[in-house]
């Protein structure tokens, strides 16, 4: 299959790309921190896979992969209504959400603020957050890109096993995951990160259906998708054993999920 065309907009002054495939019901694909389309979508032939049933739209997060990179406090909510502003640019009434980690956070507060634009929401690794949880998590974070370009903070909540990471596997890891980004525009996002938390009255109000797929060893995110699933009275949860942040992407079961999902709402 043809590559897609790489396509900009701009969302208040922020170059963002995107890339569209397919025909049918519109569904935008948002990835998860660190990621972009390549990382998050087309390696793992997911983009290709829903293309063949839906309009599928990949964007790149402000901030992040192709799109413009501003540092400052640009980010929090603004990333969610660069959500709606695609839309927008691409006059779409409504769109399925599917959203990867912060991805999904995005997905949700899009549902949230923007119910109308919002045909169904599918999170992926990811919940019903608070804002005030994790703020120490992110000002950590924030702190160590900005002074060491490093992801470390993140990198030891993010790990699974039992024996924590050495300084040796945390350096492989940020040297994987910086590549191609900038960690002055990646600590802007982790300081905006508590504009995405969510209250469980804001989450009993969702209507439109709503779907989490969570790794059953989610260290990160596994009690967040426990309470959305919880305090949401229609959604439905899958929990894939075995899986953990980061090895759900691979489990070859995932593109089933959300295209059964996706068929099943449209």
């Amino acid at each position: 299959m043809t590559a897609a065309v790489d396509k900009y907009f701009d969302s208040d002054g922020v170059q963002l790309r995107y890339i569209e495939q397919g025909y049918g019901e519109p569904v935008i694909l948002l990835h998860g921190f660190t990621r972009n389309i390549e990382q998050g979508w087309v390696d793992y032939k997911l983009f290709d896979r829903l293309s063949e049933f839906f309009r599928v739209i990949a964007l790149d997060a402000r901030g992040h992969g192709k799109s413009d990179k501003p540092h400052g406090d640009v980010y929090g909510k603004q990333m969610y209504v660069d959500v709606v502003r695609l839309m927008d640019h691409l006059k779409l009434e409504s769109a399925h959400l599917v959203g990867y980690s912060m991805g999904g956070r995005l997905s949700l507060k899009t549902t949230i603020d923007y119910p109308k634009r919002v045909r169904s929401t599918l999170l992926l690794a990811a919940g019903a957050g608070r804002a005030e949880e994790g703020q120490q998590l992110w000002s950590e974070l924030s702190e160590s890109l900005e002074t060491a370009g490093q992801l470390h903070p993140l990198m030891k909540v993010l790990w699974s096993n039992r024996k924590p990471p050495s300084e040796r596997q945390l350096t492989a890891m940020n040297v994987n995951m910086m590549l191609g980004n900038d960690p002055l525009a990646l600590a802007g996002v982790a300081r905006g990160y508590h504009e995405l938390g969510v209250t469980t009255e804001e989450v009993a109000s969702i209507t439109t259906p709503l779907q989490v797929v969570i790794g059953e060893e989610d260290a990160a995110a596994r009690s967040d998708a426990d309470r959305l699933c919880r305090d949401a009275p229609h959604a439905t949860c899958i929990l894939v054993p075995g899986a953990d942040h980061f090895s759900l992407l691979l489990r070859p079961q995932l593109g089933t999920y959300i295209v059964d999902f996706l068929l099943q709402v449209s």
